[in-house]
């Protein structure tokens, strides 16, 4: 399972996620991840792996922001950041967004460095990531609008 395949997924829950997966919950429209132990390498598949598709697929069930909650992980490196990216690219596909709660200080130096600091969001608690993620971007916002009125 894949970062990608768990933000897909209908439902939260612990069946089935993957040793650096240690929870997954939708508060207020917002799908939680719950990150422990060694992330990154261990987050992305084996090369060889025949499970993962060369190409994820393009269904998208869950369509809210994603949280990424970094509380129990351990060993974060650049390819947490490449999936953070992966993670971004699908939720802005939807119109969602991700941000992250404590998040380690390299992990944040690491999001400078490549300049994504403003399109994947640190929050200071979870309240206030839930409060912030939650709201409706004003281009989903605009969507429902031009939705309801056709």
């Amino acid at each position: 399972m894949t970062i990608l395949t768990i933000l897909a997924r209908e439902s939260d829950g612990t069946e089935g996620l993957p040793p650096f997966v240690r929870k997954v919950e939708d508060i207020s429209g917002v799908r939680v991840i719950r990150l422990q132990g060694p992330v990154g390498k261990a987050m992305a598949p084996p090369p060889d792996d025949p499970s993962v598709p060369e190409k994820p697929p393009d269904i998208v069930v869950f369509r809210g922001s994603a949280l990424f909650d970094f509380t129990q992980a351990t060993d974060c490196d650049f390819v947490t950041v490449a999936l953070l990216v992966l993670s971004l690219r699908d939720r802005l596909a939807v119109r969602a967004r991700v941000g992250l709660i404590n998040a380690p200080a390299e992990l944040l130096a690491e999001l400078r460095i490549a300049k994504l600091e403003s399109m994947i969001e640190s929050f200071a608690s979870e309240t206030q990531a839930i409060q912030e993620l939650g709201r409706p971007t004003a281009e989903s916002q605009d969507e429902r609008s031009a939705q309801s009125q056709s």
